[in-house]
């Protein structure tokens, strides 16, 4: 009963913590082209690499098609994001960095050059912005997900192909091992016939020295 008790316990703190960490998303200062603009920055308690695989699979399914590195960033240009600002086409700047075990999203806007999404008027695309930091942590979990079933895939074809190899090993065996039986059988009657040919050789030299000595 006190491991039911414990494990129900960590899988609450577990819960309680990524519920936490799914409603985070918070507007900062950060520096970009010398200056510095308003962004959207968000935490995640998983590793860099789940974060970023679950923000491509988002950033794919918008069509945004390929980034280009600019001042830390991956930045998607002229983009059309409907969950964010419909009517406007966007640069969409993102960089993530990680710190013990925590993954930080670091996300800036903008209308072209440096029209950053900024000013109150910009409120409601800001708060869109928000929901879909707050909202990945969906796609993360997603990605983990899809991650272990490519890894356990792996271990699957790796078995599998252990088996097979096992398998086969076990087939060629039983061929040597009825070969080795076959040659056994061949072994003894040959023995048989050898001794039988040993005796009448005995046999014939003991007729022999006995008619030299009656001569």
């Amino acid at each position: 009963m006190n491991f039911y008790k414990a494990l129900l316990a960590a899988t609450f703190l577990f819960m309680t913590s990524t519920e936490a960490f799914s409603q985070n998303a918070r507007e900062a200062i950060t520096k970009m082209n010398k200056g510095e603009q308003k962004a959207i920055v968000a935490d995640y308690p998983y590793t860099q690499s789940l974060v970023e695989k679950a923000l491509e699979d988002k950033f794919s399914k918008a069509n945004f098609g390929k980034s280009k590195s600019k001042n830390g960033f991956n930045v998607y240009s002229a983009v059309t994001w409907t969950d964010v600002a419909p009517a406007d086409k966007l640069d969409v700047y993102v960089k993530t960095s990680e710190k013990k075990g925590v993954t930080t999203v670091t996300m800036l806007v903008s209308r072209g050059y440096d029209n950053f999404l900024a000013t109150p008027a910009d409120q409601v695309q800001i708060d869109n912005l928000k929901g879909f930091l707050n909202n990945l942590n969906s796609g993360i979990i997603s990605a983990e997900l899809t991650r272990k079933i490519e890894d356990q895939n792996k271990v699957l074809k790796s078995t599998d192909e252990k088996c097979a190899g096992l398998k086969k090993d076990q087939e060629k065996l039983e061929s040597d091992k009825q070969k080795i039986e076959k040659n056994l059988e061949q072994n003894a009657e040959a023995q048989k016939k050898c001794a039988a040919e040993s005796e009448e050789a005995k046999a014939k030299l003991d007729q022999l020295k006995t008619q030299l000595s009656s001569n």
